[in-house]
Order: structure tokens, then sequence, then C-alpha cells
């Protein structure tokens, strides 16, 4: 790898440029949140933060698993911390704003109570398709039409059992991780 090869500083550095990439990589398109497998039973979620999108995924009484934004409809306060598990409703620890597994605003406390019907104020949902293993969402309300296509590699997770998964949060511009893991594997120049 030559100097050529590198990225100006900027590209690491420049906020411009990092909010560019990040609606172009992470706004756009379709995003793989959760295997189908860790949201088999009503109250399963899983929730993350992707590229500056908090979200989760839970299964409704239903059967149903939906992808929300990880956010009050009230204060745009988180609801979930990142992780998995399993609840009966979801509170907003803010103000106690409580949604049922479907999003459905089902309590408030009086002083911040909005006015007229509860329901009228549910978590914001996600566009989402599920694969034969994966369940996909989009962030934008319009998302391009969902291509199972590209996730078909993945449907080879429908056979096997989640034990366990670990995340990280890093303080570093994604690039940066990407050139690390690119330049240990090897393929860096080819």
């Amino acid at each position: 790898m030559t100097d050529s090869d590198l990225l100006p500083v900027t590209a690491y550095s420049e906020p411009k440029a990092f909010q560019a990439e990040r609606r172009g990589l992470f706004g756009r398109g379709w995003h793989p949140i959760a295997p189908l497998g860790a949201l088999s039973q009503p109250g399963a979620y899983v929730a993350l933060g992707y590229g500056g999108h908090p979200v989760f995924a839970m299964t409704g009484d239903d059967g149903t698993p939906r992808v929300f934004k990880n956010v009050c409809a009230h204060q745009q306060m988180l609801v979930l911390d990142n992780g998995r598990g399993v609840c009966e409703r979801l509170r907003c620890r803010f103000h106690g704003w409580t949604y049922d597994r479907a999003g459905v605003l089902v309590s408030a406390p009086p002083p911040v109570a909005p006015d007229g019907d509860l329901s009228d104020h549910p978590l914001a949902r996600c566009p989402s398709e599920a694969t034969t293993a994966l369940l996909c969402a989009a962030f934008e309300p319009d998302p391009v039409p969902f291509d199972p296509a590209p996730w078909a590699a993945a449907d080879k997770l429908a056979d096997m059992t989640l034990v366990g998964s670990q995340t990280a949060a890093l303080a570093v511009n994604w690039k940066s991780v990407i050139d690390i893991l690119v330049g240990e594997s090897g393929l860096a120049g080819t």
C-alpha cells in the first residue's frame, strides 16, 4: 500500500464527511438487525445502535417481529439499553411513558400524559422484512424495495442456535476499524 492509496486525514476527522458517510452507508437501504432465532418468543428483543440509529427489534404478542426506533415518542429518550432479553412492556425511564409489545402507548403519568387517545403516540416503526434467518430494517420511511437475494447466504443462520452475543462501542471513525480488519486479514492491496 502506498501513500496514494490512503485516504486524506480529513476523511477520518471532518464532521461533514462523517455525516455524509453516515447518511450514505447507514441511512439508506436495508440492514440486518437481528437473527430471527433471538426473537423466537413474544417480548424477545434485540436493541442496538446502528450507525447512529438507535433501534430495537421486538416480537409482539401476535408473534410478529417488528423494528422500532429506540426512542420514546415523548422526549426522544432511549427506551431500551443495547442488548437482548425479554420484557412484558417498554417503559421510558425519563417520564414513564409505557408501551406494549407492539409499540402502542398504553400509559403515561398524568403530569406528562398526552392529550387525547394514547394510541395516537406510538413508538416510531422502521420498515422491516424477514428472510429465513434475519430480520432486516430500513431507517428511511420509503426505502427501496427489499431484495432477499443479498441475504441468502445468511439463511444458514436459521439452522443455528444463538447462544450469546458481544458488542463493543468504539469511539472511532468506522473506517479505522475497517482499516485494521482489512490489514489483519491480508486483504489490503488485493
